[in-house]
């Protein structure tokens, strides 16, 4: 759904840029309502299934052409759950691309996560995604990206370089993360063919992990808080294929650093026509096993 000349727009459009103000924008309201049916095996909650609606989003898009010939943008997402849980916005930012490429300002991608040539193999990349300024920008085969996210223990300053062709796609990310600038990189490589994609995915990066003070009840001693540096080496497999409204897919990433732990993930989805869709998901860790089932509806 379109809209012209609201307030919306305004609000959203007129913090870009003077052009952005004086013109036109197209504003696009789209999200989506999803509401999933969990479980899972550990003693904390005991099998219990609940609903929750913790994927349904509400997202505010504005573009317009600037005095310049350029696009100037600027979006903003509100974040739900059913009644009684925390709304909160997300992916919050503006930006202005052309030829050259985009700039973002606000919520960016890690560009340290550029080797994971295949979308998401769970785990990220240390701090993960932040507010900050990025570029980005596809000239042919090739991808480019940088990102710098300042603010102490979730800063990062990365760079990346993509290539595609021929179904075949290559990545890596390097960069440096948090109060101490500890290194960080992601390197895969995926090929798809006939509606199948495999992936493989490498990432290693050191993160402060940090333990809480104890106090012991028998003795009284208290164990004052500490730090330590751990290393994190983690290589992830995915294979996933879609097939007219089906969807599957498979992914095992294992940790071989200081964490130690594997995960393996199943899923599933059909997409029932006109934006309504049902899928399933099967998390599996060295500790327990999460169930999903989701009902969705997007617009």
């Amino acid at each position: 759904m379109k809209y012209t000349k609201t307030a919306a727009a305004l609000a959203l459009a007129g913090i870009t840029a003077a052009p952005l103000a004086q013109a036109e924008p197209t504003v696009t309201l789209s999200g989506s309502v999803g509401i999933n049916l969990a479980s899972d095996d550990s003693d904390a909650t005991d099998g219990e299934w609940n609903f929750n609606g913790d994927d349904s989003t509400l997202n505010i898009a504005a573009t317009d052409t600037l005095s310049n010939g350029l696009t100037g943008y600027a979006n903003y997402r509100l974040d739900s759950a059913l009644s009684g849980s925390s709304t909160g916005g997300d992916s919050i930012h503006i930006g202005v691309k052309g030829d050259f490429g985009d700039i973002r300002i606000g919520e960016v991608d890690n560009a340290i996560e550029y080797g994971q040539v295949a979308g998401d193999i769970l785990r990220d990349v240390g701090v993960g995604q932040d507010a900050g300024v990025s570029y980005t920008g596809t000239f042919g085969n090739f991808g480019v990206g940088l990102n710098w996210s300042p603010g102490g223990n979730h800063s990062t300053i990365g760079g990346g370089v993509k290539f595609n062709a021929a179904g075949f796609g290559i990545g890596i990310g390097v960069g440096a993360q948090g109060k101490e600038d500890h290194p960080a990189m992601s390197v895969g490589a995926s090929y798809g063919i006939g509606g199948i994609t495999a992936a493989v995915a490498f990432k290693s990066y050191e993160e402060t992990v940090t333990v809480d003070a104890v106090t012991d009840e028998v003795t009284g001693v208290t164990t004052p808080e500490s730090s330590s540096l751990a290393e994190r080496e983690s290589i992830g497999l995915k294979l996933s294929g879609s097939w007219n409204d089906i969807g599957l897919g498979l992914t095992y990433e294992a940790d071989q650093g200081d964490g130690d732990a594997d995960k393996i993930r199943l899923d599933a989805s059909y997409g029932l026509g006109g934006g309504w869709g049902t899928s399933a998901r099967v998390d599996v860790t060295d500790d327990k096993t999460d169930y999903r089932v989701q009902f969705s509806k997007s617009f």
